[in-house]
């Protein structure tokens, strides 16, 4: 998570830095969990900066991720995917077309089949650009209003998937170890990141 703010702060050397130390360390543990989409967003970023973290590249954390048994995971993988030829598909490669099509539509059926809406946002606005790129403007426009009506439905005074809201729940919680041992500092920290989220 703390590799996701440095992307959003525009510190691609913090954000290599943090996960190379978190792949030894997962390494080291033999853990190979998923959970949610901020590691391959920030690998995405980096490899679209030119960089990548040492031994770790957004196409190997995918392939791990499909070895995986959760569909819902694999939703993500295959957003990632879609962005993956989302470049040469860019510029009128017939087959990096059809690839973001398919990937896209796979996430979008996944996602809904397994009820997992921050995710499913998330490729609906993917997919909305994707359309309005092909010049399928309606598709685009259906892809937007139900994004957008999902997140009416679930709470409309707040920004889902906002990094602003998210980096300042983690930047409030550093303020944390002012409290004393027990005065609750796990329970503060959870309820904060909590209600960011």
């Amino acid at each position: 998570a703390l590799a996701w703010v440095r992307m959003c702060e525009n510190q691609p050397e913090e954000a290599i830095a943090l996960l190379e130390a978190a792949h030894v360390a997962r390494s080291a543990a033999g853990t190979r969990a998923y959970w949610g989409s901020a590691l391959f967003e920030v690998l995405l970023w980096l490899e679209q900066k030119g960089l990548a973290p040492a031994g770790m590249t957004l196409e190997g954390e995918l392939a791990k991720l499909l070895d995986a048994p959760n569909p819902a995971m694999h939703a993500v993988a295959h957003r990632f995917r879609a962005l993956l030829h989302l470049r040469a598909a860019e510029d009128g490669d017939m087959q990096a077309i059809e690839m973001v099509d398919t990937h896209l539509a796979e996430s979008e059926r996944l996602l809904r089949t397994a009820g997992l809406v921050p995710e499913l946002v998330r490729v609906l606005h993917e997919r909305a650009r994707w359309e309005q790129l092909c010049g399928r403007l309606d598709q685009a426009a259906s892809a937007r209003e139900e994004a957008n009506r999902i997140l009416e439905r679930i709470d409309p005074d707040a920004q889902c998937c906002s990094a602003l809201g998210f980096i300042r729940a983690v930047i409030e919680c550093g303020r944390l170890t002012s409290l004393r041992p027990g005065e609750g500092t796990w329970g503060e920290l959870t309820a904060r990141l909590c209600a960011a989220l």
